[in-house]
């Protein structure tokens, strides 16, 4: 899953720190969710000092909701727009199958980004190809 253009103007969230959580939803509902709690293993930011460009988070196991990669990313920091990659793996998204459009929301902390886009699912479940998603969600 991909998003593009994610703001973060006026957003101070740092996914070192605080929960990020992965939440797919079809018309009918939930279809997965997924919470990496704050300060798990796997989390990386460069550069080392100074403001944050890039965010890593790998776990090949996919301890947390089958979640292996977040990657969350901008070389001017993430006081704008900036781009969030997310892999899931070994997760039965099958209950979708049928949707019209889905929407994926990502959250850190008390800040959140959501996605919606119209969607063809593999026969299986587990593959999904998705449309250039449109919308957002204010932070609480």
């Amino acid at each position: 899953m991909k998003g593009f253009g994610l703001d973060g103007a006026g957003r101070t969230f740092d996914p070192l720190t605080e929960d990020v959580a992965v939440t797919v939803r079809d018309q009918n509902g939930i279809v997965h969710g997924a919470v990496i709690p704050a300060a798990s293993a796997g989390w990386h930011v460069r550069p080392l000092t100074g403001p944050a460009q890039k965010y890593t988070f790998r776990d090949s196991a996919g301890t947390y909701g089958g979640i292996t990669k977040i990657a969350l990313r901008n070389a001017l920091g993430f006081g704008g727009p900036f781009r969030a990659d997310v892999k899931i793996r070994d997760v039965d998204l099958s209950a979708a199958s049928d949707a019209s459009a889905v929407t994926v929301n990502l959250r850190v902390g008390n800040d959140c980004w959501e996605r919606g886009a119209g969607c063809t699912f593999a026969k299986s479940g587990k593959t999904a190809r998705c449309q250039t998603p449109q919308g957002s969600c204010p932070a609480p």
